[in-house]
């Protein structure tokens, strides 16, 4: 590190789940000149996985997902001793 220069950021993990890759591309396109790192699962337990061997801020869940219902996805998160108070944001048309 340069002293006086800029500190190397980590970027921080957004986690999408959601299968519709129209709402992928958004957010992809959303966040694609920020510091965040945009991760994508296509059901709940593909989250709960992710989520059990990654660090991820912010976890942003369709309502509506094909294995479970988001607010469920959000309470088993919840559960988490490392994620309960963590970001989410539920999705609905």
């Amino acid at each position: 590190m340069i002293p006086g220069g800029p500190m190397n950021k980590m970027p921080r993990g957004v986690l999408l789940v959601d299968e519709s890759r129209i709402c992928q591309g958004l957010f992809k396109t959303a966040l694609a000149d920020t510091d965040f790192e945009l991760r994508y699962c296509n059901s709940g337990q593909e989250a709960l996985e992710l989520i059990g061997g990654e660090y991820i801020d912010f976890i942003c869940s369709n309502y509506f997902l094909r294995d479970m219902e988001g607010i469920d996805l959000c309470r088993q998160v919840r559960a988490l001793t490392n994620c309960a108070y963590k970001p989410f944001v539920l999705l609905t048309s």
